[in-house]
């Protein structure tokens, strides 16, 4: 009665107010022009709540201006207790649920499907299993989940980037644009271990963005259909040196399903990472070495899966960069492998229809870009793969290295003072290489080499070697010594003195060993020339 009194007799802007319009129409006598009032809560006709004035001797309704003033529309009554309305769906708008601290979501009423559901409170599931009506957004106000599966239709969420669920909730059948490793409680402070909130968030969700911060991990699993996203300030930390056993269980993101890209994310393993001649002159560090080779992590894994996408990343400081096994489809972009223990880049039996392009290779302790066919438990070969506008830098073995593969293309890449730029190599030492395959059609086009030959390991090695290869192709490359002091060798009455013989052995441009159909032409070689064996069909023109 109070509430309904202080109704009728409110006033604003000097204005009377009255409940309905029948009350106003009943003032007695009609009061002069210009005289203001209001209608409010006419629950009746809530259309004619608003401003009115009298105009030539009578009330009229000013349907310019609209009242805010709560009404039913707001609030109705339960028994003795005042609560908001649910909005029910209509053709034109959502629904708007309220839901209660003791909401009973194991009777969930029929007409809240096509609404949103504003989340205030905890709700502690008890381990069951709850099943949404479809095309509910999920709007979290400070509200948060635990203890059970919520079974999505279409399921969607808003919220910002703070915890709402506790790692032992299960979510199925959400779509959402995005969504963020800290909806379960991960904080990126670089020192706590968030695993299982980050494997929640990428089992859960298909597009899952880190947004800032060091993410401090063990490994990590990607299932299919997953967009990775990462902010530019994002490191993931992979804890471990020291984890013998499955590639999976090494991996900071193994991947177990197709249609996956990792995009933009910065990794870095915690192994020391050794460089390559102080391991083999230092008995420790070499142990060191081989510890970490064995155990430590590795970037990202695709053991047969396709299209997988790895672009914008850089990883470093871990054992391989990246590694794909028996996969199809593999497109690695602008992507950075820096410090790895053994390939940067590794493509190995049974990979087909690769591209790597616009990438770095660094500091890598084994080859840098390199495709492997070993004829082991099954595997089909290697092939159609392209390394294209990339750069090899300082790598202790091979830039690149076709090992077994078919339809290799190595076009248009800067080969910087690695130890043994290029190689196409099929299984020319079986004793060395019991189950590598022979090697068909490469390509070596186009590719800048860099040479000092400060250390070269084990033994002076060709810049390009070719060896128990078929369909090569060697055209438009350039060789250029870029050392501090460029040898100078007579073409002409050489006398084949030890330190020459040694210079000849260590310099050879283009090594051809038991090949055949090798064409080599149009390359500026401005030092030493070509050592054939062996091979049949070699076009030097």
């Amino acid at each position: 009665e109070d509430l309904d009194n202080a109704i009728k007799n409110a006033v604003y802007d000097g204005a009377k107010t009255y409940q309905t319009e029948a009350l106003l129409l009943a003032v007695t006598p009609i009061p002069a022009n210009g005289t203001p009032a209001k209608v409010a809560n006419n629950t009746a006709d809530p259309t004619k709540n608003g401003n009115w004035s009298v105009v030539s001797g009578a009330w009229l309704q000013d349907a310019s201006v609209v009242s805010n003033i709560a009404n039913s529309v707001d609030i109705e009554t339960v028994g003795d207790k005042l609560k908001f309305i649910n909005r029910n769906k209509t053709t034109n708008t959502l629904g708007y649920k309220h839901i209660r601290s003791d909401f009973d979501f194991t009777a969930i009423p029929v007409d809240y499907d096509e609404s949103i559901w504003e989340v205030r409170d905890f709700f502690d599931l008890g381990g069951a299993t709850i099943t949404m009506p479809e095309n509910v957004t999920l709007f979290f106000n400070g509200g948060r989940f635990a203890n059970g599966t919520i079974t999505g239709d279409n399921t969607k969420i808003k919220s910002g980037i703070v915890k709402i669920f506790d790692t032992d909730i299960t979510l199925t059948g959400f779509n959402v644009d995005v969504s963020y490793p800290e909806w379960f409680g991960a904080v990126n402070d670089g020192v706590t271990t968030y695993t299982l909130a980050i494997q929640k968030t990428i089992d859960s969700f298909n597009k899952v963005h880190f947004n800032g911060g060091e993410c401090v991990t063990e490994a990590l699993t990607v299932p299919a259909n997953r967009y990775l996203s990462f902010a530019k300030d994002s490191l993931i930390t992979i804890l471990g040196t020291d984890f013998p056993g499955t590639i999976q269980a090494r991996s900071c993101f193994y991947i177990t399903g197709d249609n996956v890209t990792i995009d933009g994310a910065t990794i870095e393993g915690v192994i020391t990472w050794y460089p390559r001649t102080d391991i083999l002159a230092d008995e420790p560090a070499y142990s060191n070495y081989r510890d970490n080779r064995s155990n430590g992590r590795i970037g990202v894994v695709a053991d047969a899966r396709s299209n997988v996408k790895v672009i914008n990343c850089s990883i470093s400081k871990v054992v391989f960069g990246v590694l794909f096994r028996n996969c199809n489809g593999i497109h690695i972009n602008n992507t950075k492998s820096l410090y790895t223990m053994a390939d940067g880049y590794a493509i190995y039996q049974g990979t087909k229809n690769v591209l790597i392009e616009n990438c770095l290779g660094e500091y890598n302790n084994d080859d840098v870009y390199a495709v492997y066919s070993f004829n082991t438990g099954g595997a089909t070969q290697s092939e159609n793969i392209t390394v294209k506008n990339c750069t090899a830098r300082f790598g202790a073995f091979r830039g690149l290295l076709n090992h077994g593969g078919k339809n290799v293309a190595f076009d248009n890449n800067l080969i910087d003072r690695c130890n043994f730029p290029i190689h196409a190599q099929g299984n020319d030492d079986p004793s060395l290489y019991p189950d590598v395959l022979d090697t068909y059609k490469t390509t070596i086009k186009n590719n800048k080499i860099n040479f000092d030959r400060v250390t070269s390991y084990p033994d002076p090695l060709p810049l390009i070697s070719i060896s128990k290869s078929f369909d090569v192709e060697v055209k438009g490359n350039e060789i250029e010594y870029v050392g501090s002091a460029i040898p100078t060798v007579a073409t002409v009455g050489l006398t084949l003195t030890a330190t020459v013989i040694s210079f000849l052995n260590r310099e050879v441009c283009v090594s051809v060993r038991e090949s055949e159909n090798v064409k080599i032409f149009k390359n500026p070689i401005s030092v030493l020339g070509i050592f054939m064996s062996n091979s049949n069909n070699i076009d030097i023109s």
